[in-house]
Formats: C-alpha cells, sequence, structure tokens
C-alpha cells in the first residue's frame, strides 16, 4: 500500500550561536536522533463523589530530553556540544527534510546574488531544496538538492552549498536569474531552548569515535 510517509534520513539537528541574528550549525555525523518525550503534570482530584478516578492538568509541560548518537572524526561540531556542558541555556532546531511542508516562492537577482522570498521565516544554516515550473532556475542551482540559508532579512536570502559555508557566509555566485516561478521546498522546524545534560564516549577505534549526547529542553517547543 503506498503512503504519504517521509523519512526521517537527512534529518538535521543543529545549535545556534547566541547572536543578535542567530546562525545554526548542524551537527554532523548522527545516526539516531531520539526527540524528547513532552509530558504534563497532573493532580488527582478523586474524592468519595467520584465514580472513577479523577485528575486535572496543572498546567505545567516537561518537553523532555533529546537523545544523539552519532560517529566522528575531529568534528568540530561535536566539540562544540560537549564544551555546552554545564553552560548557559542555547537555541537548538530539528530540521527534517519532509521537502514541501512548507513552500515560498522566489525571485533572485544574481547581480548580488540575492533570494527574495517575501516573510520567509527562515534561520542561518536552515537546509531548503528548490523546485522551478520552467525546469530553469538561477545557473548553477539545480532541483533536488539540498542547499543552505544565508539569512539577509526577513523577505531576502543568500543560499550555499553546506550549512559550513552557510554559517560562514560565503554564498553561491548566481549566473542568471532563470525563468519561470521558483519555489524554495521547506521542511519542517522544531525550534526549541534546550542546555546539554550530558556527553559520553560509546566507542573509539583509531580516530574514528561513537559518541552520545543529550540536552534537555527548558521551554515549549515550536513548529514551523
Amino acid at each position: 500500500m503506498a503512503t504519504s510517509g517521509k523519512k526521517a534520513h537527512g534529518s538535521e539537528l543543529q545549535y545556534g550561536d547566541a547572536a543578535g541574528t542567530e546562525k545554526f550549525t548542524t551537527v554532523t555525523e548522527n545516526t539516531v536522533i531520539t526527540p524528547g518525550e513532552a509530558t504534563s503534570e497532573t493532580a488527582d482530584v478523586t474524592s468519595h463523589d467520584s465514580a472513577a478516578d479523577e485528575f486535572v492538568n496543572i498546567g505545567v509541560v516537561d518537553e523532555g530530553e533529546y537523545d544523539v548518537e552519532g560517529i566522528w572524526s575531529a568534528s568540530t561540531s561535536q566539540e562544540a556540544v560537549r564544551a555546552k556542558l554545564g553552560g548557559a541555556k542555547g537555541n537548538w532546531q530539528l530540521c527534517t527534510p519532509n521537502w514541501g511542508k512548507r513552500t515560498k516562492d522566489f525571485t533572485t537577482d544574481f547581480t548580488t546574488d540575492l533570494v527574495s522570498a517575501a516573510t520567509h521565516l527562515l534561520t542561518t544554516g536552515q537546509p531548503v531544496r528548490l523546485t522551478t515550473s520552467a525546469a530553469d532556475l538561477p545557473d548553477p542551482l539545480v532541483i533536488d538538492t539540498t542547499y543552505y540559508v544565508i539569512w539577509v532579512s526577513a523577505d531576502t536570502l543568500k543560499l550555499a552549498a553546506t550549512n559550513a559555508l552557510a554559517v560562514a557566509g560565503t554564498p553561491i555566485n548566481l549566473a542568471d536569474d532563470g525563468a519561470g516561478t521558483h519555489t524554495l521546498q521547506i521542511g519542517t522546524r522544531i525550534d526549541m531552548a534546550a542546555v546539554s545534560t550530558s556527553y559520553k564516549i560509546l566507542a573509539e577505534r583509531g580516530d574514528v569515535i561513537r559518541h552520545g549526547f543529550k540536552f534537555k529542553v527548558t521551554g515549549a517547543t515550536a513548529w514551523s
């Protein structure tokens, strides 16, 4: 039976740099990302008049803890995560590759490499894909390829070939503006404030290390 389910392969866990216009770096080489389980606290209000046990939600929600495992070799992103242990609360994102969950039409100006997309709500480092009605995206952009956003303003952005280049502010140089109606294919993004709570080495062989870490969500999560 055919379904419209999406594979989790390609999901990207990212942490922010706490700057005014925040940039999000992908934590690389993850093999497992287990999201936290949201729970709410209840109070038992069962009385002699109750026909069965009664409970009320007292309004306190625990968003849970994320558990992540991965394999890396001298990865700066994992070292940065480890350095966050015992540090201040930071912003995290989980970007899933269900491309087209949200879409936004865009135009380009190849003389400045600017992409114009009104109220795009994207962040620097966020992955996107592209489509066009005329199969003629601005050169050298192509369909079915993941690009990464460089935030410029609420209505404009640039595109980079990798997350690292997006965080560094290095855009793709556009050669033309293509033809037809161009569209950003945007996956679901889950935003959360969190603090790293643990980091451990699970296995080591040569310069390849299997690692695991956890971070606790400290506020309500937001889906976009």
